[in-house]
């Protein structure tokens, strides 16, 4: 299961790691699980997260990998 991290770094960060379809075509072709840190600035809503198939969370401390855009602080 791969984590997708919320960026907390800079309050005006909206980039993303993955895109919904990158996550859609991850889980169909390769079976690959997405869990989404739930955030409010984000470029792409969580809704859009959620249609695709990832499960939209607060705790990513299930995942194996956690990806984001900045280090995390």
């Amino acid at each position: 299961m791969i984590g997708i991290r919320r960026e907390d770094k800079s309050e005006w960060e909206g980039r993303v790691p993955l895109v919904p379809n990158d996550i859609r075509w991850l889980h169909e072709e390769h079976g690959i699980d997405f869990r989404v840190q739930t955030s409010p600035i984000r470029a792409i809503k969580d809704d859009e997260y959620r249609s695709c198939g990832a499960a939209v969370v607060d705790d990513l401390s299930d995942c194996r990998v956690i990806m984001g855009v900045k280090e995390i602080p």
